[in-house]
């Protein structure tokens, strides 16, 4: 390792310690030599499973000196998972002690992985032990429905008491009881009506820390990192840089994952108290149920990101260490019960983090918010933990998944998994220089890591579209005890935002940032027509914001909005427009006011169609799986049921029908049709046929009224068939091609003003609907707003087509990654007048890249194009020649 790029590593720590990153840190990263040559301190670190019994010092040595020389790894976050009974006692660190020494004399880095197996809090079940009364508290409700006038008189349940309330079902009424909860019984003399009276209690029930207790957390390190302190010091900061926790999450306790001070807190927060909200968490209470769950699971949230990730990461970054880790299920649309908010956990987070593993893509709609949190928030590495659980995959896998993380904002790789007994592997694949196919293939594989980690760790994300984090409509759709924890609890109809970035990353191919709410209020500012994230690094100008489907905003958000859209900008809504005030009913009508002038319709409560369907699968693939605007749910048909299905949608009126679009996660479909009810014929009447439906199929026909309609499978591949959505449209305009394109939308905005500024309502953001709506948002702009732009619409299968544009080092730096199994060959359009090179990561080789001025009108901003061929799992650097900034847009 040369001292320049010692230099390196040691100035991109120090930006990541700052979350700020500084040009002369990007200037120093790049270098052809460097990319032609990685250093070994940009490869990747993978998981060290401790997986052997009696593991000597001098077998440790040899595993580390031979993953450096053999596979490349620039070092370890070990993960013990034997000998329980020795973790954090002396035989553990005399091991842990030759490995620190190992990687000093080496020359590689360390990262401490915070608990024996997973998931961080229990420290080897020796947290439960010495600190019982920190461990994470379960909320219990107990209720009572009585009519009065009446006397009651309940036993509070055993715990910690939080509160007692009483409402009348009613009106709503509600009124705070705890002050009579005497001696631990609650009574109550019942007035007139019919009343629900409730009990809240905390109790304990995991055998882990409490997350939201700062208490806990300190405990938990004072356990932990601080008895690794105690005995190696001098390597951190040194040989020690990072400290890594594991999946940490709310859906233990059966989602209600609680802590006696949260009443304290709320106090502190929001000058009142909360104990007559604490009902909304399992019921409707009336006006005020929305804005009582989002201050509630808001506050919970942040508690989870405060009391413990901060805690952590105050406590790293006094000992010069970098925080990292992840949580778990961050597939999933409503993390209120898993993460709190997969955006604000990571604020106080040095790298954000993200896990995937156990299949391809298990994770991919995630790891925009993650990354996006990085953005909001300024951070210049967003890790993840990648490869374990997979199976014997192909050694393309790893290329595959890597090119889909690092396109859509990761730039720190950590390989699951190398195991010290690797004859006994509990998470295959074992990825080191012992096990094929992956042996050969991995030192190839980390100078292929290090190229994309040079051109793109410190980078500045661009982006010149924002899509709103929709956290106050999760949190305002959340209900203790619906569905499970695990998978996210209770399904938000509205809740489209995964679906809607998803179709951008992949579909339409325009790149965006999650933007939390917090920042858009806190740390965007509107000037010269666009919405501005006043960041040092991701410093971002937004030319059009997408607001997703929700029924509960801040009502400053929206404000921030109509401010946006009176100076120019754009902003497109999806699904369902905000009705609730997230701050309080107080402010219902303010939002209602920012939502007509920027929308010029007021929003109204949604009447959902109604779905039916011939057989389920079982739970969780219901039939209005089908008909709820998500793709990531579905209806299936059961697997003992043969014969002709259907799936049958009702609308909430009579409506004029012209067209359906079919959405099929597996291509099962070889022959259906599309049915209309005929009232006053009273039979089902056929109005369009096909063969295979395959992940997207249309059918324009003669418009008709009515409000069932019907898709039926008559003939399929296997013994089931499942649909992600039916769903029925209006018709499209004159001329439409009735073919696979059918869904276009002939997309209009449904509000402008005198500044230029176009508002959109998409009650169905289809990829193309979103396309048009975006092109459309500048049409008659200069300079054209779009930085990177594929003309033809290239589609590929069984992979994705993505791309990433950073500015680094005074290079506007690209990169493009297909990870399907199929050769692209398309055009690509850049902003600006740019001379181009290819940087090919996978050989090191740079080359000029043939490109043509774009074929623009004379008053029209310049555009260069270029021919983008990729094979089959392959990736590729386009970068603008040094001091070539034209990608860069003025203003």
């Amino acid at each position: 390792m040369t001292d320049r790029h010692n230099k390196t590593a040691v100035a991109l720590l120090a930006v990541a310690w700052a979350c700020a990153a500084t040009p002369a840190m990007g200037e120093a990263a790049i270098s052809r030599e460097a990319f032609a040559d990685p250093p070994l301190e940009l490869k990747s670190r993978p998981l060290w499973f401790w997986n052997k019994t009696g593991a000597t010092g001098e077998e440790i040595r040899e595993i580390m000196a031979a993953c450096r020389d053999r596979s490349g790894y620039y070092g370890f976050g070990i993960l013990p998972c034997v000998e329980r009974e020795q973790y954090l006692r002396e035989p553990y660190f005399e091991r842990y002690g030759a490995a620190l020494e190992q990687a000093r004399a080496l020359g590689l880095k360390m990262c401490l992985y915070d608990e024996y197996w997973f998931p961080s809090g229990s420290a080897g079940g020796q947290f439960p032990q010495r600190f019982a009364h920190l461990l994470l508290k379960r909320l219990d409700m107990l209720k009572r429905d009585v009519d009065g006038p009446a006397h009651v008189d309940l036993a509070a349940p055993a715990g910690t008491l939080m509160a007692a309330a009483a409402m009348n079902l009613q009106s709503f009424q509600r009124l705070d009881l705890t002050p009579r909860v005497r001696d631990g019984r609650l009574a109550w003399a019942v007035p007139q009506g019919r009343w629900r009276v409730m009990i809240f209690t905390c109790t304990s029930e995991e055998k882990i820390m409490n997350y939201l207790d700062r208490e806990a957390t300190e405990k938990f390190l004072q356990i932990t990192h601080e008895e690794y302190y105690k005995r190696f010091a001098p390597h951190f900061g040194t040989t020690i840089d990072s400290v890594f926790y594991d999946e940490p999450t709310l859906y233990r306790n059966h989602g209600r994952a609680w802590t006696e001070h949260f009443d304290e807190r709320f106090q502190a927060r929001y000058g009142r108290s909360c104990a007559t909200l604490y009902p909304a968490l399992w019921m409707d209470i009336g006006p005020e149920t929305a804005s009582a769950r989002a201050a509630m699971f808001g506050l919970r949230a942040e508690l989870f990101a405060t009391e413990y990730i901060k805690t952590m990461d105050d406590w790293c970054r006094a000992h010069k260490v970098l925080l990292t880790g992840h949580m778990d299920q961050e597939q999933v649309v409503n993390a209120t019960s898993v993460s709190g908010d997969l955006m604000k956990v990571f604020q106080h987070q040095a790298i954000p983090g993200l896990d995937e593993v156990f299949a391809f893509r298990r994770t991919q709609r995630a790891y925009k918010i993650v990354s996006s949190s990085a953005c909001n928030w300024d951070k210049p590495l967003v890790m993840c933990e990648t490869y374990g659980g997979i199976g014997n995959m192909p050694v393309d896998m790893l290329y595959r998944m890597g090119m889909d993380l690092y396109a859509k904002g990761v730039n720190f790789m950590v390989p699951h998994a190398v195991w010290t007994n690797h004859r006994k592997i509990t998470f295959q694949p074992e990825l080191s220089w012992r096990t094929e196919p992956y042996a050969s293939a991995l030192p190839e594989y980390n100078r292929w890591i290090a190229r994309l980690n040079l051109l793109l760790q410190g980078g500045a994300h661009v982006a010149d579209l924002a899509v709103v984090y929709p956290i106050a409509a999760l949190h305002a759709g959340t209900v203790f005890d619906v569905g499970k924890p695990y998978d996210g609890g209770p399904v938000v109809p509205e809740a489209d935002y995964m679906d809607v970035g998803e179709r951008l990353s992949l579909e339409v191919r325009r790149d965006f940032t999650y933007l939390h709410p917090d920042v858009l209020e806190e740390r965007c500012r509107v000037r010269d027509r666009r919405l501005c994230l006043d960041n040092k690094l991701h410093a971002q100008q937004y030319r059009s914001v997408i607001l997703p489907g929700g029924l509960t905003l801040r009502a400053a958000g929206m404000r921030r909005l109509r401010e946006f859209y009176d100076a120019g900008g754009t902003v497109i809504a999806t699904t369902q427009l905000p009705v609730h005030a997230a701050e309080g009913v107080e402010l219902d009508a303010q939002l209602a006011a920012d939502v007509r002038a920027v929308f010029g319709k007021s929003a109204s409560l949604p009447r959902r169609a109604q779905a039916a369907a011939s057989s389920v699968f079982g739970p969780g693939y219901e039939a209005d799986k089908g008909a709820d605007g998500l793709d990531a749910t579905r209806w299936n048909s059961s697997d003992k049921q043969a014969g002709e299905q259907w799936l049958e949608v009702t609308l909430p009126e009579a409506t004029e029908v012209g067209r359906v679009v079919i959405r099929e996660p597996f291509d099962r479909t070889t022959d259906h049709s599309v049915q209309v009810w005929d009232e006053q014929g009273g039979k089902w009447t056929t109005l369009a046929r096909g063969q295979a439906i395959g992940s997207q199929k249309s059918h324009a026909f003669a418009p008709v009224r009515g409000r069932r309609f019907r898709l039926v499978i008559q003939k399929y591949r296997t013994n089931c068939v499942t649909i992600s959505e039916f769903v029925p449209l209006p018709p499209g305009p004159a001329g439409q091609d009735a073919g696979d394109d059918g869904d276009r939308a002939g997309v209009q905005p449904v509000n402008t003003n005198a500044a230029g500024g176009k508002a959109f309502f998409l009650p169905q953001p289809s990829a193309d609907a979103l396309r048009q709506a975006l092109d459309y948002a500048v049409k008659g702009q200069s300079p054209q707003p779009y930085d990177v732009t594929f003309p033809d619409g290239p589609t590929v299968r069984d992979g994705n087509l993505t791309y990433i544009h950073v500015r680094k080092g005074g290079r506007e730096i690209c990169f493009f990654a297909n990870s399907s199994q199929q050769a692209v060959d398309t055009p690509v359009r850049l902003r600006g007048k740019l001379a181009l090179e290819t940087w090919d990561p996978h050989t090191g080789r740079i080359a000029p890249c043939p490109s043509e001025p774009g074929k623009n009108a004379a008053d029209s901003p310049p555009t260069t194009t270029f021919r983008l061929r990729l094979p089959a799992a392959r990736s590729v650097f386009v970068v603008a020649a040094r001091g070539d900034s034209s990608l860069r847009e003025p203003g």
